[in-house]
């Protein structure tokens, strides 16, 4: 989704995740997001859903304390044993550094759904943030960009790569088929396959009323 900032990319992207539930799949649910963002996040979830949202970001021991109480089910028997794949909240908000740093707990989840804020931060393919998350068991994969989401190919590749990486195993042949989109068959080819899986919104498009922007060049 790479809608122009301020046109509700988050109010979208939970009502999604909201849809998704009432289809019956209770989740886990994924969404990573800076962490200037994350209780804007939290407040739209509890706001708009009905969902147990928990944010998981803290200390180590705040996040243990999570890992402990807010994540699983107790088993009656043995409550120090947790129920097996029955999980206490719907989804989880996190951040980027946090996923990088609790990896290994975060992987065991079969994340049925994964929104990433700001996925304009996956553009380089030797991230380190990318490594970690194909880590991750990711059922389904929602990227959320207000910036431009192509510089240049290799960036595109990048985040094509990471949303389908079947389609998209190949940068050698990406590269090979599209260059560096210098004609206009290749540029339409591209729009033609980016077009089922974007969704794009300009503001103009939105709001009729708003006036044509100019631009001003001064030369200093």
């Amino acid at each position: 989704m790479a809608d122009e900032m301020g046109l509700g990319k988050t109010i979208q992207s939970l009502t999604f995740v909201e849809s998704v539930h009432q289809l019956g799949i209770r989740g886990p649910f994924l969404v990573i997001a800076p962490l200037s963002t994350v209780p804007n996040w939290q407040r739209e979830f509890e706001t708009w859903t009905d969902l147990n949202v928990v944010v998981y970001h803290g200390s180590v021991a705040s996040r243990n304390m999570i890992q402990e109480y807010e994540l699983f089910y107790r088993h009656p028997d043995n409550p120090q044993m947790n129920i097996k794949d029955v999980y206490k909240f719907n989804v989880m908000i996190t951040t980027f550094e946090i996923v990088l740093t609790d990896v290994l707990d975060l992987k065991d989840f079969p994340w049925r759904l994964c929104i990433i804020d700001e996925a304009h931060r996956l553009k380089n393919k030797n991230c380190k943030l990318l490594e970690g998350l194909r880590l991750l068991n990711l059922e389904h994969r929602v990227l959320l960009s207000g910036t431009p989401l192509q510089n240049n190919i290799n960036e595109l590749f990048s985040l094509l790569n990471f949303l389908e990486p079947a389609q998209f195993s190949s940068d050698e042949n990406f590269k090979k088929e599209f260059g560096e989109l210098t004609t206009e068959t290749q540029v339409q080819k591209l729009q033609a396959l980016l077009k089922p899986m974007m969704l794009r919104r300009l503001k103009e498009d939105v709001e009729k009323s708003i006036a044509p922007k100019e631009e001003t060049i001064i030369e200093v």
